[in-house]
């Protein structure tokens, strides 16, 4: 897990937070699926860059409700997969 306190919704903050979880993953080896919101920092070409430099599969709500997934076909695929996720930021 990372994070990031700070007093901005900025890209940066995020980018610290996703940094900070990467370094302290411990099974580096495993699928990971990172699931957010469509935040701008999230979509930025910045982020997105440092998701793909991880290893990281990107798992976007469509809608606003951040439960949207939960409970959806990709959860399954999460399990087939043996993948666990984690909100990072």
């Amino acid at each position: 897990m990372g994070y990031d306190v700070s007093d901005s919704l900025s890209t940066q903050g995020c980018i610290n937070a996703l940094k900070m979880a990467h370094k302290n993953r411990i099974y580096k080896d495993e699928s990971l699926i990172h699931h957010s919101d469509r935040g701008i920092q999230y979509c930025s070409d910045e982020y997105q860059h440092l998701i793909k430099k991880c290893n990281l599969k990107c798992s976007m709500n469509q809608n606003s409700d951040p439960y949207e997934k939960a409970g959806s076909g990709d959860s399954k695929q999460v399990q087939s997969n043996q993948a666990i996720g984690q909100i990072i930021c």
